[in-house]
């Protein structure tokens, strides 16, 4: 059975643009540390996917890449840390849909880059339906440590048996950090807990810190006990 990983993360890239996002400086640590605890457990990381490199085309040719290599049962982990957003008052997309702030050349210009350009709900939805054509007998991880996070897979909730969701804010809300992510902050702590129990897990590192969050856990249903 393979496991693989596919890291994204985008934090210094922020601090050449001026279209408001700001520079999380949290971001290559945070996806080195995930790297090496599942490297640590028996998981193929290929080299994260870091600020410039991370454009939508090198992100969905990357999670094809892993897809063509699983096999029906194997198991696949996408981590995504850095901003997202949703377009207002646009025709090209609901007001309700995320986007992930990935690396993009017309991402200093006013207005916008169109919805499209960006790696989108859209997006990340077509790639689980193709995982689940050609790995339905596997399972799939998505760790998303931004805003609006679960907006990303709030559309196919229906396809729970197979797909665990691990994300830091809800659908309309921001994900809170300080000098690191409290969401990346909690789970990092708890990575011996299976997956069932991280919602506790991670309740309890809020707790003990005093943090308010708004993350969402929601467990594949054919793997019960399971850690990652």
């Amino acid at each position: 059975m393979k496991k693989i990983a596919v890291l994204v993360g985008l934090g210094d890239y922020y601090q050449f643009t001026v279209n408001g996002n700001i520079k999380l400086k949290f971001v290559e640590q945070n996806v080195k540390s995930l790297m090496a605890n599942l490297v640590s457990r028996g998981w193929e990381v290929p080299f994260p996917i870091f600020d410039e490199l991370a454009t939508k085309a090198h992100i969905i040719a990357k999670l094809t890449e892993a897809l063509e290599q699983l096999g029906e049962d194997g198991h696949l982990i996408f981590f995504y840390s850095g901003h997202a957003a949703k377009l207002l008052n646009s025709t090209q997309a609901r007001n309700d849909e995320v986007y992930f702030v990935t690396s993009n050349p017309r991402l200093t210009v006013n207005p916008p880059a169109p919805f499209d350009t960006f790696f989108n709900e859209r997006d990340y939805i077509d790639f689980v339906k193709r995982f689940k054509d050609v790995a339905g007998k596997g399972h799939l991880i998505t760790i998303l440590d931004c805003c609006f996070a679960y907006g990303i897979v709030d559309a196919i909730l229906d396809d729970t048996f197979y797909h665990s969701v691990l994300s830091a804010s809800s659908a309309n809300a921001s994900a809170r950090f300080r000098e690191n992510s409290f969401f990346f902050s909690a789970f990092s702590q708890s990575w011996q807990t299976d997956l069932d129990s991280m919602d506790t897990a991670i309740d309890r590192v809020f707790r003990r810190n005093g943090w308010r969050g708004n993350y969402i856990i929601r467990p594949a249903k054919n793997f019960k006990n399971y850690i990652i």
